[in-house]
């Protein structure tokens, strides 16, 4: 196998041998697919989030007084 220079691309003039007992095996289907699908997903950036109360739409006014509604202990209507 030639040894080429990353940098520049160019054949160094060397060569590494491999042995055949590990690099001669036939492929496989399963790892045809394992490499496709490593290089499938490889790099791409995933931006999950979840909404936190400074996040979610609203106001942050209490919607109703703490006593005499009957509906006492009601925060704020963005509260997850």
């Amino acid at each position: 196998m030639p040894i080429y220079n990353l940098i520049e691309g160019q054949f160094t003039g060397e060569l590494c041998n491999f042995d055949k007992s590990y690099f001669n095996n036939p492929l496989t289907r399963d790892i045809v697919s394992k490499v496709f699908h490593y290089f499938q997903v490889y790099g791409v950036k995933r931006n999950k989030m979840v909404l936190r109360v400074g996040d979610v739409r609203g106001t942050g006014r209490k919607p109703v007084p703490q006593k005499g509604r009957g509906a006492s202990r009601q925060g704020n209507k963005r509260a997850p």
